[in-house]
């Protein structure tokens, strides 16, 4: 968790807000001159299912688009590691209009198989 910390200092972070609240929060990192990737993005579990998500997924799109960026990029636990929480994410971003491309198995190391999904920004 350190570590997503200390990469986000250097990054565009977006925030959602509850009064004063953060509640969630997604860090854009550029790899190129057509991509950027969601290296982390989270919302509180009760904030779920109430559109936060998918304001912050506009926001990062807006962005990158603001950048002529072509492609938006996220990296989460592949489904040939059964979780039901990362089942949800990985339907959230399904949900998102971003497609499964590749299964690296040992990006992270080999309990954690990283799917690579990316969306098209047009």
């Amino acid at each position: 968790m350190l570590d997503y910390a200390q990469q986000c200092r250097a990054l565009p972070l977006f925030a959602a807000y509850a009064q004063s609240a953060a509640i969630g929060f997604a860090a854009l990192k550029q790899h190129n001159e057509h991509t950027s990737e969601i290296c982390v993005m989270g919302v509180k579990p009760e904030h779920h299912h109430m559109g936060i998500g998918s304001a912050l997924l506009a926001v990062c799109d807006e962005a990158c688009r603001a950048e002529d960026l072509r492609f938006l990029t996220v990296k989460t636990l592949a489904n040939t590691m059964p979780d039901e929480a990362y089942a949800k994410t990985r339907a959230f971003y399904r949900a998102m209009g971003f497609v499964p491309l590749e299964i690296f198995p040992s990006h992270w190391d080999e309990a954690n198989p990283c799917l690579l999904m990316a969306k098209y920004l047009g």
